[in-house]
């Protein structure tokens, strides 16, 4: 009887664990003997290869690895945004989200899809690295009353103007220290850092006009600076 009844308790276990996408592989029993292992024999499908476990691995792939402030760099006075490493660290993904304040010349939201190539590293120790040239292109859309991606035509003809008030192109150059936390007195785990980064870049609209205006307008005035703290996780 006693038997019987463990029995039943280990299947009942094992449905659970199963429905829970947990790994066969992995289900340690009170007494493996007790559990008929018929039902693994009748499994078509690893569990890995469910949809549980797909639905799992593409949360996994979506939850950010960075999050960062920013101030200035043409994406709002202060700006949030989150991010993904690509091509082991050769690469970066982020979004942004940023503000200007009404005393600021705003009030204005700006969006921004940035990406980063990182090509060069220089290690300055075991906790210390540098990715001292980082060539940047994002474009950014500003929202507000003021703000729109075409003139309107009751104001003036198709193709008056060219550019939009609300999209802009950026190209630029930022430059990483990171600072790693490793360590048994660290009280983060082995993928913990925080970077700290400037970054330069300027838009379409600059660009045009510095071109048209470059023998009165010095090239400086084509670039605007930001400063950032990133987070690693």
């Amino acid at each position: 009887m006693e038997q019987s009844m463990l029995k039943k308790l280990n299947i009942k276990i094992f449905i659970i664990l199963i429905g829970l996408g947990f790994p066969i592989k992995g289900f340690a029993l009170l007494n493996p003997s007790l559990l008929d292992t018929s039902l693994l024999n009748n499994l078509e499908t690893p569990v890995q290869e469910w949809p549980l476990s797909r639905l799992q691995q593409a949360i996994k792939v979506l939850v950010p690895k960075e999050a960062q402030v920013q101030y200035g760099g043409s994406i709002g006075f202060l700006s949030v945004g989150f991010g993904y490493p690509l091509w082991e660290e050769k690469g970066n993904l982020s979004l942004h989200a940023g503000f200007v304040p009404e005393t600021k010349g705003g009030a204005f939201t700006v969006l921004a899809v940035k990406f980063a190539y990182q090509p060069y590293l220089i290690k300055l120790g075991n906790h210390l690295e540098w990715k001292p040239f980082n060539p940047v292109f994002f474009p950014s859309y500003t929202l507000g009353s003021h703000y729109s991606y075409r003139f309107s035509t009751n104001q003036y003809r198709a193709n008056y103007y060219f550019w939009s008030t609300a999209l802009r192109l950026h190209i630029g150059a930022n430059s990483e220290f990171k600072i790693k936390f490793k360590g048994r007195h660290s009280i983060h785990n082995n993928h913990s850092a925080i970077s700290l980064f400037t970054e330069a870049n300027t838009n379409d609209l600059y660009l045009i006009s510095w071109v048209k205006n470059r023998e009165v307008a010095p090239i400086t005035n084509l670039f605007k600076l930001g400063f950032g703290i990133k987070a690693h996780f």
